[in-house]
Formats: C-alpha cells, sequence, structure tokens
C-alpha cells in the first residue's frame, strides 16, 4: 500500500490518503478523529492497531489532522471534518464532536487544508484562506 504525505500532524493517529483515493486511519481514537463513525463512550474509543478505511468511496483528495480531529478535501472540491470540535474548530457551525465525516458547508471551491491544536485553515480554489478554530 503506497501512501502520500499528509497535511499536519495528530496526537497518536494517522489518517492517509491511499491510492486510488481511498481514506484510511489508524491509531489513537479519542474523540473521534479517526472518523470511523465511533462515538466517545468515555474511555471506550475503538483505538486501531492496523488501517480501517472510512467510508466506501475512492473521492478523497487532501487531508489534514490536527489535535484529535481531520479536515479533508474531496476530489470534487467538497470540504469535510470530523473529530473532537472544542472551539469550533471542525467550522460546522456549533461545538458538538463528529465521529464520521460531515461536509462543511455547501460549497464546492475548496483546494487545500491544515489543521493545527485546536484551529482549521482552508485554501478556495480563488486563494483566499479561511480559518476557524480557537484564537
Amino acid at each position: 500500500m503506497l501512501f502520500q504525505k499528509l497535511s499536519g500532524k495528530g496526537p497518536a493517529s494517522m489518517v492517509s490518503p491511499s491510492a486510488p483515493l481511498t481514506l484510511w486511519a489508524w491509531g489513537s481514537n479519542t474523540n473521534g478523529p479517526l472518523g470511523l463513525g465511533d462515538a466517545y463512550s468515555g474511555g471506550n474509543d475503538k483505538n486501531r492497531s492496523s488501517p480501517v478505511q472510512v467510508g466506501a468511496l475512492a473521492t478523497w483528495n487532501v487531508v489534514a489532522i490536527g489535535g484529535e480531529h481531520s479536515l479533508a478535501t474531496k476530489t470534487d472540491g467538497t470540504l469535510w471534518a470530523w473529530g473532537r470540535n472544542n472551539g469550533g474548530r471542525l467550522g460546522l457551525g456549533d461545538y458538538n464532536y463528529r465521529s464520521s465525516p460531515v461536509q462543511v458547508g455547501t460549497l464546492a471551491t475548496w483546494s487545500a487544508v491544515s489543521s493545527a491544536a485546536t484551529s482549521s485553515c482552508a485554501i478556495k480554489a480563488n486563494g483566499t484562506l479561511w480559518s476557524w478554530g480557537n484564537n
């Protein structure tokens, strides 16, 4: 399996696109950053010691891992987020955690993503930079 270089890094977790643009995740799943649909349950986080495919579609493009959250763009230009949402770092207009990928807004104009411990950034196809989360 060949893996592409990732943007960002998360604590004890890894998410990586693999040919043909499928998404695989493994490691610590505290607060759902792996995107595998496991709800946080007070310590029973269903960590993974080997890669598990995220969803069934081969449409992922760019992935970024932050502090217990992940962001990704798909080949259609949509933006997706999942994991811990303290400070609104997922960009979904609330503070609820997500254990599966959720589309951020309705635009299909995103080209790049980056995430840090408590914030996130993305670049639109027109070159504008957007940022959200803890300031």
